[in-house]
């Protein structure tokens, strides 16, 4: 494809620096294990590196790339349906008369 562009890169700050330099409508990021980035002293692969990694693509990707800001996806705490708020299904009905009846 003419506007498809392959980067055969796993050296974080490189990878960013292209994506500013092109910038690109999408990025895929295929084995984010082997991405690293070059100020932790772990290895690539590692927890610390995978995390690492993953935030900056995210702040300094999605945080720039859009007006709206980046969302969180909801936790159980945040879609905590107590027995007398309504229902999450969209019936109109308590919680409790409608979803989290007792079977």
């Amino acid at each position: 494809a003419k506007n498809l562009f392959v980067l055969v890169e796993v050296s974080l700050e490189k990878i960013l620096e292209q994506i500013k330099v092109i910038a690109p409508a999408i990025v895929v990021i295929d084995s984010i294990q082997t991405v690293y980035a070059s100020e932790l002293m772990s290895a690539p692969g590692s927890v610390g590196q995978v995390r690492e990694t993953s935030s900056r693509f995210l702040k300094d990707l999605a945080a720039k790339s859009s007006k709206e800001p980046i969302q969180k996806l909801p936790t159980s705490k945040q879609n905590d349906t107590g027995r007398n708020k309504p229902c999450p299904c969209g019936s109109g009905h308590k919680y409790r008369k409608c979803c989290g009846k007792k079977k």
